[in-house]
């Protein structure tokens, strides 16, 4: 059959998605390169073409065109895997979108997307067209990543409507969340009390995401705080003065944690008071020395004002001697006394 002016055969190759165009003008024609289809469903296939610059003068667009699909082998009859793709970095306490596309050879009846996460999320799909003309369904998942999710599981399963059942694809991916060191923690072996001269190794652990690149060793002293060794593991060789409590601290690119404080006891050696103790103990008893002599010099003084009862008594008897016969009666009482003696 002859091609008259405009009229075209369109012969769809599916092995390698060319669309040749045989007539009397040549016709820039495309398809897509592949297209899976399914059984029992439907497929759209698209195609289109240009018109060569220099035909377009002489091209009579008023005559209808017309064409041929022609199949080469049969069709694929399982549907491709969805497309995961993730937008930014995925970190720890920011918000972040994962996008699963799968093809849809049949737009009336396109694939549900559905979404395996370990967290809660939201999602939108939409149906779109790809650059090839063909059709797709995009889901957008958003959530809040968490340090827990780091290298769990997440799936985005195509189920595709074929008659009266279903056909299934689905994608894995494993999540790969940045956070700042967890579970940050300091060990001491051995931790028992050890004599001055031993040998004793402190370790440093944390989980973190890029891994820790920068470990730091501090020691609690005398309520003083000092930073005494860089690395994972701080060894040293113990003198009198290395007693104390000791933690580390874990950094990354996203900030650091901090551990719990370890004791390194000292065996036959108490720990040496601090010199404000004595202080405080100095001044204390310096008070109660001072209240007390306060308390003493004023009870004396009080009691200096007050006369004897011996004195009292005298000065009594003589002041009634002088002014009445009562001390005569005293005398005679005496004489009388020894009279009868």
């Amino acid at each position: 059959m002859a091609c008259s002016e405009n009229m075209f055969f369109l012969i769809g190759l599916f092995m390698s998605g060319v669309l040749a165009c045989f007539g009397q003008r040549d016709l820039i024609a495309s398809m897509p390169d592949r297209l899976d289809v399914l059984t029992g469903s439907c497929v759209q296939i698209p195609c289109s073409f240009d018109i060569p610059d220099k035909h377009k003068d002489t091209f009579n667009s008023a005559i209808l065109l017309s064409g041929v699909w022609i199949k080469e082998f049969p069709y694929l009859d399982l549907p491709s895997s969805p497309i995961l793709t993730v937008s930014g970095e995925v970190k720890e306490g920011t918000p972040v979108s994962l996008n699963c596309s799968a093809v849809a050879p049949c737009p009336e009846h396109p694939p549900e997307l559905t979404w395996t996460l370990p967290t809660q999320f939201t999602t939108e799909n939409q149906l779109q067209e790809n650059p090839d003309q063909t059709k797709s369904v995009l889901s957008t998942v958003t959530f809040t990543p968490s340090y827990l999710h780091h290298e769990k599981n997440i799936t985005c399963t195509a189920v595709y409507p074929v008659g009266t059942s279903n056909k299934r694809a689905e994608h894995n991916m494993t999540l790969n969340v940045s956070f700042s060191p967890k579970d940050t923690s300091a060990s001491i072996s051995p931790d028992d009390p050890v004599f001055v001269g031993s040998c004793v190794n402190l370790t440093c652990s944390s989980t973190a995401n890029p891994p820790v690149t920068n470990f730091t060793w501090f020691k609690i002293s005398e309520g003083k705080t000092t930073q005494v060794a860089s690395g994972q593991s701080y060894t040293l060789n113990v003198t009198v003065g290395d007693g104390g409590l000791y933690y580390c601290q874990a950094r990354n690119s996203h900030g650091c944690g901090m551990s719990n404080e370890v004791q390194l006891a000292i065996k036959g050696h108490e720990e040496p008071v601090n010199p404000k103790v004595f202080e405080i103990v100095g001044k204390t008893l310096g008070l109660i020395f001072l209240f007390s002599l306060i308390v003493f010099f004023a009870w004396r003084r009080r009691t200096s004002r007050l006369p004897s009862g011996f004195d009292m008594t005298d000065r009594s008897q003589g002041l009634v001697g002088m002014n009445s016969p009562v001390g005569t009666v005293c005398s005679n009482q005496a004489t009388v006394g020894r009279g009868n003696q």
